[in-house]
């Protein structure tokens, strides 16, 4: 696992840094993924708890490279897919935003809807720190903080 590091301004910049010096080579297909780019690490792509301008919350990231739209879905916002919208960082296929006001333990999904015949979907994180028990398939906000080895 990456250990991640700096405040989300920080690790915002360090992705943008990332995905700036590689915006050329996004359709080359050696790309097929972003962890196949120059400076990718796991950390550009996963939910984070943070604060930002002092209030508490959840960074969310996803790849979704043929998504027309992408959403955050959950226990916070009665799964309702327009309560909260991701915005699509240029190029790169990475879709993210900040939710005020959830933490650990909520559970959520990313509702996706795709460019091609706006087929929609409800997909778990890949990057998830946590998942609900099976059958059930949500995603869980997990931090590490705490935790004794």
């Amino acid at each position: 696992m990456t250990d991640v590091a700096g405040t989300l301004p920080e690790l915002l910049a360090q992705a943008d840094q990332a995905l700036v010096r590689t915006v050329d080579g996004l359709s080359d297909p050696q790309y097929a993924e972003p962890s196949q780019l120059p400076g990718w690490t796991r950390a550009h792509v996963v939910a984070h708890v943070v604060e930002v301008d002092g209030t508490t919350g959840v960074h969310f990231a996803v790849w979704a490279p043929n998504a027309q739209r992408v959403s955050v879905i959950g226990d916070f916002n009665g799964w309702n897919p327009d309560a909260h919208p991701l915005e699509r960082r240029a190029a790169s296929g990475i879709w993210e935003g900040f939710i005020p006001g959830i933490g650990k333990g909520m559970k959520y999904k990313y509702h996706i809807v795709s460019q091609h015949n706006g087929y929609s979907v409800q997909k778990a994180d890949p990057y998830a720190r946590r998942f609900e028990v099976p059958p059930n398939t949500a995603s869980v906000v997990w931090t590490e903080s705490g935790y004794g080895w």
